[in-house]
């Protein structure tokens, strides 16, 4: 099977996931983010 676009096409654009956790065990921080506002102020995402 051939694909429609070469896989070095400029047409293609790079894409940066990330997972966040934030659960109260995930870090030692001592909970201090982990509400969605203050580890995405922390991370410099705006919501």
């Amino acid at each position: 099977m051939e694909s429609k676009q070469d896989s070095n096409s400029s047409s293609y654009s790079t894409k940066i996931f990330g997972v966040l956790n934030i659960t109260e065990d995930s870090f030692s921080d001592g909970g201090k983010y982990l509400t969605f506002k203050s580890s995405s102020e922390k991370a410099n995402f705006s919501s």
